[in-house]
């Protein structure tokens, strides 16, 4: 479980430099289709297995029973919104449980992203609204921007896809368990035939003694086929947790629901009347330290920012201006402002620290 946790954080920062963070392609963020007509109610956390809301539908689905397990790609790309959550927990023989925890909403419009992981009381979150990211590894938040051209992760790409997962099954191998209502929306249940399953290389295990997949899929006249809950059990050995039982759940719930993705209330800024160089890019704000690149040389930022403190009341202390660098440290109301500004090679604009401190 250490492993899989430690890999999820690397994904989540590879996504905070603008990567999806389930590691789909990034894609191109198409302009934003009209509605599918079907609603989901808007909810606060996916709905939990029996306990799923009838949605009231003039269009009944087909009464055919045996329709083979199909589904239609790319099915989320016409939606405006969803939220998702994925659970995965293994039960070892002496009971304990290990477990995490990933959620994730989408909007088209504005584009923006929202992903919480959690795993033993840790926790990381991960917002993206347009161009600005904001990561959080505990209490502290960072802001960052994306670089020019870097695109949002795909909409409705995700680090486990269970369509991915069965779509090389024959479609026959799964059976129909019948019509269900899940996360507010009319399904088809399916269930692998066979109950032992050969998912030792998905799920690195060394043996599997019996196991069971169970897919739930769309079955709405107005909306495309698409998998609204998926679960795995397994029991058996594994490589890393050794023997016990392993449980997947997945869902997709408020599909077209309003929702908004805001900044975090409480994220880290510059100190109050201090502003970005014009143009300013790669910004990171962390704490009481700011760091960010500008398009002007050295010597154009530094008047830029020694001329902005000198109107906004700060004295300056040592400073040390040579070729290519600045140093200095200014002083304000009992708080002090240390700025470093240094050439920025690839660009030949500049590099700018600052680090509010007492």
């Amino acid at each position: 479980m250490k492993r899989q946790w430690i890999v999820l954080i690397a994904i989540l920062f590879v996504l905070s430099l603008g990567c999806s963070l389930f590691g789909g392609k990034a894609t191109e963020e198409p302009a934003a289709p009209e509605p599918t007509s079907a609603v989901v109610g808007k909810t606060t956390q996916a709905p939990a297995a029996g306990e799923d809301k009838p949605v009231a539908t003039e269009d009944e689905p087909s009464d055919e029973e045996d329709i083979p397990l199909t589904f239609d790609a790319n099915a989320l790309e016409g939606f405006n919104s969803y939220r998702m959550e994925m659970t995965w927990s293994f039960t070892k023989e002496d009971g304990s449980v290990e477990e995490f925890n990933i959620q994730e909403e989408a909007t088209r419009n504005p584009a923006a992203q929202h992903y919480t992981m959690e795993s033993g009381g840790e926790n990381i979150e991960f917002i993206r609204i347009d161009q600005t990211q904001w990561m959080r590894f505990g209490e502290e938040w960072m802001q960052t921007t994306a670089s020019e051209g870097e695109e949002m992760g795909g909409f409705g790409e995700f680090f486990v896809n269970p369509e991915d997962m069965f779509s090389g099954t024959d479609s026959n191998a799964y059976k129909y368990m019948g019509k269900d209502n899940v996360n507010g929306l009319n399904t088809r249940h399916y269930q692998l035939k066979e109950n032992v399953w050969n998912i030792g290389a998905a799920f690195n295990a060394s043996e599997i003694e019996e196991g069971t997949i169970d897919v739930w899929i769309v079955d709405e006249r107005d909306l495309p086929k698409f998998t609204v809950r998926y679960e795995v059990t397994a029991a058996g050995t594994f490589e890393d947790e050794g023997k016990g039982k392993l449980t997947l759940s997945w869902n997709i719930y408020d599909v077209n629901a309003d929702i908004t993705i805001e900044p975090p209330a409480d994220v880290a800024a510059l100190p109050e009347g201090l502003e970005l160089c014009p143009d300013a890019t790669d910004v990171m704000v962390m704490g009481a330290m700011s760091i960010f690149s500008c398009p002007t040389p050295v010597v154009d930022t530094a008047t830029f920012y020694t001329e902005m403190l000198e109107a906004q009341g700060w004295a300056a202390g040592d400073i040390t201006n040579i070729e290519d660098m600045l140093m200095g440290t200014w002083t304000k109301d009992g708080e002090s402002l240390s700025v470093t500004i240094t050439k920025n090679d690839d660009t030949g604009g500049s590099n700018v620290m600052l680090t509010l401190g007492e």
